[in-house]
């Protein structure tokens, strides 16, 4: 995975060397602007990020640090030691949990963004009862425990009235959770993981639905509902049809969504411009970065977005008609 992260930074440094203006413009001392992400796939947004807004802001300077945590991050736009960060909106959250934890931290949301997760719940195509429903007393092979995607996989369930010995939890890392529903050792499988793309490939349900015992299910719509209320910070998602093999229709689920976040007090002004510069440049924005797709006004505006919206963001978009 350390290697992945690696040839992704890398390729992203090249591709945004190759789409720089060939002309670059005056811009002096100016305003700066720092985005801190985590590690990962959230440092080449950050990247592409950085250059939209160097290429297309005048007058602004804009760098990126990554954090070695989302945790981390938050604590670093919390204190003013950077501009924005990346971070998903359930790591939000858990880090302030309360209203009240909320204000004090100073935090506004500017912007929503890719989707860091996304639950995929496999089950045998021979189950005498489909979907979730069928899963009562059945070993079902879950993520690692304590990790953000065993929570999200946790809380799939639990709206499904499928806690404590409702069913057989089998914990093991996504390539193994894989072998295990090969092998007929469990009849269903909960990945959280990212949807294909051309820059991050997500080879454990693809696999799943090639192999041809598998099913993907929707989630009941009243339970995507509850989850959304009771566990705030996560975001209803649909997956399109064709998106894996045998898969016809739209399947219902839920995700795990990043933000961009400033702390009240960042300018207006620059928070505006920087929106604007994301959201009417696509082309370019694709260019330097495919997971720009998402970046779209349709996303910005998550369904828990946990935090007020920050004064220049509100501005933008009103302007926009996108509230």
């Amino acid at each position: 995975m350390r290697t992945l992260r690696t040839i992704l930074t890398l390729v992203t440094v090249l591709v945004l060397a190759a789409t720089a203006p060939s002309v670059d413009r005056a811009r002096g001392q100016g305003t700066t602007l720092t985005l801190a992400t985590g590690p990962g796939i959230s440092t080449m947004v950050g990247f592409a990020m950085q250059s939209m807004v160097n290429d297309f802001v005048s007058g602004v300077r804009a760098s990126t640090e990554t954090a070695d945590s989302e945790q981390q991050v938050l604590g670093w736009v919390s204190s003013g030691r950077v501009t924005l960060g990346l971070a998903t909106i359930p790591e939000i959250a858990r880090a302030f949990p309360t209203p009240e934890e909320r204000h004090r931290s100073g935090l506004s949301f500017v912007m929503g963004g890719h989707a860091a997760m996304v639950a995929h719940v496999f089950v045998r195509h021979d189950l005498p009862t489909p979907g979730i429903a069928g899963l009562q007393g059945r070993r079902v092979a879950l993520p690692e425990p304590g990790t953000p995607s065993e929570a999200l996989a946790r809380a799939v369930l639990e709206v499904h009235g499928l806690t404590g010995r409702a069913i057989k939890p089998v914990f093991a890392r996504v390539e193994e959770q894989v072998k295990a529903f090969e092998a007929g050792f469990v009849d269903a499988v909960i990945l959280a993981v990212s949807i294909p793309s051309p820059v991050v490939p997500s080879p454990a349900p693809t696999a799943l639905a090639a192999g041809g015992k598998a099913r993907l299910v929707s989630l009941d719509p009243g339970a995507v509902a509850s989850l959304l209320e009771k566990f705030p910070g996560y975001s209803r998602h649909r997956i399109q049809p064709g998106t894996y093999a045998g898969q016809a229709g739209l399947v219902l689920t839920v995700a795990s969504k990043n933000a961009i976040v400033a702390r009240n007090d960042v300018d207006l002004a620059l928070v505006y411009r920087f929106a604007k510069v994301i959201l009417e440049n696509p082309g370019e924005f694709a260019k330097r970065c495919p997971l720009a797709v998402a970046y779209t006004p349709h996303n910005i505006l998550p369904e828990s977005p946990v935090l007020p919206l920050h004064p220049g963001a509100d501005r933008y978009y009103r302007e926009q008609g996108l509230h």
